[in-house]
């Protein structure tokens, strides 16, 4: 496992500054050279586990195929997002658990997971011959690629071993050639390589895009939504106005996290021109947002981890195309195996509408213990 930047003592005092109310996430984050969503990671875990989700663990974690299915069938049941569930189980990282989602919806068998260290943990990368690694990558592709187990038996680190499969599954026996100290500019390399750096950077200015969306909690259907590539008031102004005009005569209890958006006086003017009162639980306990956090764990699970594209135009696309899915054709446990489309229509016909409880949650419970007795 590597090492941490950070002692556990220094990221307990981060946390401690945003639970008691001295900044907001991107204020401490930027003071402190830290990234923002690093910061939401260890709010969440000392929220589930306490101090002791920052003991710092002798290696990499154990995980048997029973926990990793347990966590994947929590997220996908909605239970919390995936986020919420890292957090919980006191999961290393995010895309440990996205990975055995992808596992999990490719259909590939989840197994045990216990390291060996000294194979994780060598000190220097044995020098090999060529066809010594060609031997090597062999072994391990007759062996149903067992990593671990072949670098132990070769005396070489599990790096090494899974780097050579990779090449050469995709090169063949030429990819096992060391080409160290001999990197390629775009211009030497051949049009596919071209093509997937290029994908590499398109994929990363992607992920800088921001998705806005209002989500009704009866039906959990997705009554409006906008991208844009600036989180900034006018995205979250537009996706409002948007849930207004397809529902000019709503007046629903609007539910936020405490964003600088919501809480600004032009959006509480809006919300009071339109009829409505806002919701906003206290700093650090945003239980408010969430189902709609949920919904962006569902569209990165389903739509955004399991595709490629190749331009802006294809996510917004893909986002259309999903979003109307969700809405029309997704199946969702909670309503009996019907669509949220379904349950509203229902509800707009029927004299009185079947009613779907939020179940309580651990944190909800202990919120309202401590805040609303």
């Amino acid at each position: 496992m590597a090492k941490r930047k950070h002692s556990a003592d220094w990221m307990l005092a981060r946390v401690r500054e945003y639970l008691s109310g001295k900044g907001s996430y991107r204020q401490i984050a930027r003071a402190n050279g830290i990234s923002e969503w690093s910061l939401r990671d260890w709010v969440r875990k000392y929220e589930e586990q306490g101090e002791a989700s920052f003991i710092e663990r002798a290696g990499n974690a154990s995980y048997s195929k029973e926990f990793k299915a347990s966590c994947v069938l929590a997220v996908l049941r909605g239970e919390g997002s995936v986020d919420d569930i890292v957090a919980k189980y006191n999961i290393s990282s995010r895309s440990v658990l996205r990975h055995w989602m992808k596992q999990y919806n490719d259909h590939i068998e989840l197994k045990d997971y216990d390291p060996k260290r000294e194979v994780y943990m060598a000190g220097a990368r044995k020098k090999t011959s060529l066809s010594e690694r060609k031997e090597i990558v062999e072994y391990c592709l007759s062996h149903g690629k067992n990593y671990k187990n072949t670098a132990a038996r070769y005396d070489v680190s599990y790096s090494q071993v899974y780097d050579w499969v990779r090449k050469y599954v995709a090169d063949g026996e030429t990819g096992l050639i060391d080409r160290r100290g001999h990197h390629k500019t775009d211009e030497e390399v051949d049009e596919m390589e071209h093509l997937r750096r290029e994908n590499q950077r398109l994929k990363r200015q992607l992920e800088e895009q921001d998705l806005s969306a209002i989500l009704d909690l009866y039906d959990r259907s997705i009554v409006a939504y906008v991208i844009s590539g600036h989180n900034d008031n006018k995205l979250v102004f537009d996706t409002f106005e948007q849930a207004i005009r397809k529902n000019p005569d709503a007046h629903p209890l609007f539910h936020s996290d405490r964003g600088f958006q919501y809480t600004s006086k032009a959006f509480q003017f809006k919300l009071s021109k339109q009829g409505m009162e806002q919701s906003m639980s206290r700093v650090g306990h945003c239980i408010d947002n969430c189902p709609v956090e949920g919904f962006w764990g569902i569209v990165k699970t389903e739509m955004y981890s399991l595709n490629k594209f190749s331009s802006g135009n294809e996510v917004r696309s893909a986002i259309d195309q999903y979003i109307h899915f969700y809405n029309y054709e997704r199946f969702q446990e909670r309503f009996g195996v019907r669509t949220p489309m379904e349950i509203r229509m229902a509800a707009l016909h029927a004299k009185n509408p079947e009613q779907f409880p939020i179940t309580e949650n651990k944190r909800i419970q202990k919120y309202k213990a401590k805040f609303a007795a």
